[in-house]
């Protein structure tokens, strides 16, 4: 395991390589990091920052085209990153040159991410920003970013909570001395002969960060502490690269790697160390006793073709069971999520060797269901709204729901909110948030429906008997083994104001003398004092 200082390490020794290549690239003039114009600073010199030469128009207004980065397939460009800096109060209008399509998203100081509002950027190549002074950067991106150091991050955020059934290795260095690392994910107190493995990357292509974010919502549903993120890891093996290109990503690329190749099209090819590492692992992998069976290669088009959908592959390239299987998954999706598309725009070119479906397909046939999903960066189709990394998150919170009806894991069975609120009312009461909704109380014990769902008790009886009990150093309280929508905090604070999560690591679960229900102890942090505790149970909002 890459430990937490390493891997800084090793970054750094990346970014300082990315230097050295970046002053060639500026000597030629096609990518230009920093410029001060009239007082006003243009930077992405860092990580994923990208912009072309920028040109001052008048006093106010400044012309910021897309940096065009050179390939083997030739040109490409649409991704786009800067900030600027400059005196408060002053307005510019900013022309993004060859940035047409989606609205570009913006941050002012530390506020998070946001799409651009109609008056902001009405005609979506022409913009209008308010500085708000030196200290406090406007930043701009094509889409709700993800550079490399942020999805490090990310990733680290959601697997550190259970470090017993995450493993992380290395897989080798790219051309720019950045480490690729493997993330695999399982309980490894279940036997490795009752699972199924699979296998997901994203960002072969710098710029199609809308992938990243599917996978970090592949990553929270497997990471979940309820019935379904549990049943998640003890039946499957699911390996995760979240940067397959890692130094486009940071170079700021829309497409290429760092000598300007395409990652997704060098499978079958001598390829980059980069690829030929990964290529190592994936054999690895097949030569295993439970092989690979479905892999997932995450990408987004620039096209708004759908709200999202798949390459499947079609007969008579594959057989019609084949065709069959890979439905059933894509089906499973379609059912979870509205932001899915159920489409069929064709398939690789899976004889022609060159996609990793194409690798899979000429190295094991069948035995791999290998698809690639496509998202966009535009209006989702349920309600023309524009799409965000929420979005996405929420939908690869489905993708990976997706695999328990995919490979029919048990337990099959778990009660979703919407099932208990049916068990306990009817139609005409579930109309009224006041009696039937989460927050509602209708028998009065001070319990809402909400942890009356997740305890398994009745939201019509006065029952108290299953409130948290605080014994010593830790904190119990049982919980629902089926509940499948609820998940578990606990949560401390010294003020009732601010509030800080107690990880799940440390967690002791028992099970309770009634079926379907758990007792869970939560020992207190340490130097605990005298801060004041409580549990929690939120409803998940996407299948």
């Amino acid at each position: 395991m890459i430990s937490p200082v390493h891997r800084k390490t090793r970054l750094w020794n990346g970014i300082l390589l990315f230097a050295v290549a970046l002053a060639a690239t500026l000597a030629h003039g096609e990518n230009q990091k920093q410029v001060v114009l009239d007082g006003i600073t243009f930077d992405s010199a860092y990580d994923n920052g990208s912009m072309g030469q920028v040109v001052q128009r008048s006093s106010d207004r400044f012309l910021v085209p897309l940096y065009e980065e050179q390939g083997e397939l030739g040109p490409r460009r649409y991704w786009f990153r800067f900030r600027i800096f400059g005196p408060a109060n002053r307005t510019l209008t900013l022309d993004l040159e060859h940035a047409k399509n989606p609205r570009p998203f913006i941050r002012e100081s530390a506020a998070p991410w946001r799409r651009m509002t109609k008056e902001e950027a009405p005609d979506l190549e022409t913009v209008t920003v308010h500085l708000l002074g030196e200290e406090h950067p406007i930043e701009l991106a094509f889409f709700e970013p993800l550079g490399v150091n942020e999805t490090i991050e990310a990733v680290d955020r959601l697997t550190s909570a259970f470090p017993q059934v995450v493993t992380e290795e290395p897989l080798g260095e790219t051309d720019d001395g950045l480490p690729l690392t493997l993330f695999t994910i399982t309980d490894k107190t279940t036997p490795i002969d009752s699972k199924q493995r699979v296998w997901v990357h994203s960002r072969a292509h710098a710029g199609e960060v809308t992938s990243t974010h599917v996978l970090l919502g592949m990553l929270e549903r497997l990471m979940e502490d309820s019935p379904r993120g549990r049943a998640l890891r003890s039946q499957l093996i699911v390996h995760v690269v979240p940067l397959l290109n890692p130094d486009g990503v940071r170079r700021g690329h829309t497409r290429w790697d760092a000598a300007g190749r395409d990652p997704e099209s060098q499978w079958c090819a001598i390829a980059s160390p980069a690829i030929q590492s990964i290529k190592a692992q994936v054999d690895v992998l097949m030569n295993q006793e439970i092989p690979i069976t479905l892999a997932l290669n995450l990408h987004s088009t620039k096209g708004a073709y759908a709200d999202t959908f798949f390459f499947k592959h079609l007969t008579p390239s594959v057989s019609s069971a084949f065709e069959v299987i890979q439905q059933r998954y894509i089906d499973a999706l379609a059912d979870r999520s509205p932001l899915f598309e159920n489409l069929n725009p064709g398939g690789s070119q899976l004889h022609a060797c060159r996609f990793i479906e194409s690798y899979f397909w000429n190295g094991w046939g069948e035995k791999v269901m290998a698809l690639t999903h496509e998202g966009h960066f535009h209006r989702r189709l349920t309600d023309n709204e524009w799409i965000t990394g929420d979005d996405y998150r929420s939908l690869g919170r489905s993708m990976a729901s997706a695999l328990t009806d995919f490979y029919e894991l048990s337990p099959a069975r778990t009660l979703s909110w919407e099932e208990w609120q049916a068990e306990h009312f009817d139609a005409l009461e579930r109309r009224f948030e006041s009696l039937s909704g989460p927050l509602a109380d209708p028998d009065d014990d001070n319990r809402a429906n909400i942890l009356e769902y997740g305890q398994a008790t009745h939201p019509r009886r006065f029952d108290p008997s299953t409130a948290p009990i605080t014994m010593g150093n830790s904190l119990s309280f049982s919980r629902s083994l089926v509940a499948g929508d609820a998940t578990w905090y606990v949560e401390y604070s010294s003020d009732l104001v601010s509030w800080r999560a107690i990880s799940p690591v440390g967690w002791e679960m028992q099970p309770a003398e009634q079926p379907g229900i758990e007792t869970v102890a939560v020992p207190f942090p340490k130097k605990f004092g005298t801060n004041f505790i409580r549990v929690a149970v939120d409803l998940n909002k996407d299948r």
